[in-house]
């Protein structure tokens, strides 16, 4: 029988990695054996309630996952001591580490930071025991995954020549629902996207993105763009938007230069999220909402291996 986690691999500060497998046939590989792991299931929540003296029970406020801690127990095999400072150099002590399982159904991540790396060195088995806390509590998949949605469905089929149909041909027609975008987001756990805009040609008023699922709104004047630029959107401009917790931005690319465009959104927008099921974007402008094609790209989350 296969152990639920096939392997982990653990990548240090400095960009090195080992994988610690848990198939038997690899252990020498590594030098190194997971004996017990914890901090891997759902994280815990804070549930933020208001109790009131005339009614009875509470009036719920708002909720929020904990971050997560790892605990795991690491066997070094022999020989123990090259292994135990293996150990050590992967789990350095304040140090960023990104840990990567793989299982029979999924190839995700977490970073963290070791809190504590213990060798009980003088046991008979010699075991450590490692603390990793990690401010997102969510294990990402490590693809990510990206949809590009283009104006033009296609036109173009085989063959080409014949005596009946001698031309000319339509290689793509233009679309009039180009602007409603469907994503079936699979994860466990609502997360962000990077959308990038990218322009054909001149845009102008207001870009409106909406996710009618969550009912979420971002609005971009692009009269103060051309203001904070000192040209209007035109084409080859590629604005870049990142929803993602801890990391977000709205960056406007022209002529190989970033432009900081957080002042551009309107101050009733959301920062628009992916929630778990069907998703449906929307996208429209004021005027040259034609010239505008959307790509979406965003890192599945899991509330545990």
């Amino acid at each position: 029988m296969n152990p639920p986690i096939e392997s982990v691999t653990v990548t240090n500060h400095n960009g090195e990695s080992l994988e610690i497998s848990n198939l038997y046939p690899s252990l020498p590989a590594s030098g190194l054996y997971i004996v017990a792991m914890d901090g891997l299931g759902a994280p815990p929540a804070n549930i933020n309630m208001t109790e009131y003296a005339v009614i009875d029970g509470a009036m719920f406020n708002s909720s929020r996952a904990r971050s997560r801690n790892i605990t795991m127990t690491i066997q070094p095999l022999r020989p123990v001591e090259v292994n135990r400072h293996k150990v050590y150099e992967l789990f350095a002590l304040k140090k960023k580490v990104r840990l990567t399982f793989k299982t029979q159904t999924r190839l995700c991540y977490i970073d963290g930071y070791v809190e504590s790396c213990d060798a009980n060195v003088y046991s008979t088995r010699g075991q450590i025991a490692v603390s990793i806390l990690c401010p997102d509590p969510y294990f990402r998949q490590v693809e990510t995954t990206r949809h590009m949605y283009y104006r033009t469905a296609p036109g173009f089929h085989f063959p080409i020549g014949t005596t009946d149909n001698p031309g000319p041909y339509e290689l793509g027609i233009l679309g009039d629902n180009y602007q409603v975008i469907d994503i079936d987001y699979t994860g466990d756990a609502d997360t962000g996207v990077i959308l990038s805009l990218e322009m054909d040609g001149q845009v102008g008023g207001e870009i409106t993105i909406t996710n009618s699922s969550t009912h979420e709104t971002m609005r971009i004047d692009t009269t103060r763009v051309a203001v904070m630029t000192g040209q209007a959107l035109g084409a080859g401009d590629i604005i870049q938007i990142s929803t993602i917790p801890g990391d977000k931005f709205i960056n406007l690319i022209r002529s190989g230069e970033s432009i900081n465009l957080i002042s551009a959104l309107s101050k009733d927008s959301d920062w628009l999220s992916l929630t778990v099921g069907r998703n449906q974007y929307a996208y429209v402008a004021t005027s040259g909402k034609e010239n505008i094609v959307i790509n979406v790209e965003y890192t599945t989350a899991f509330v545990g291996v």
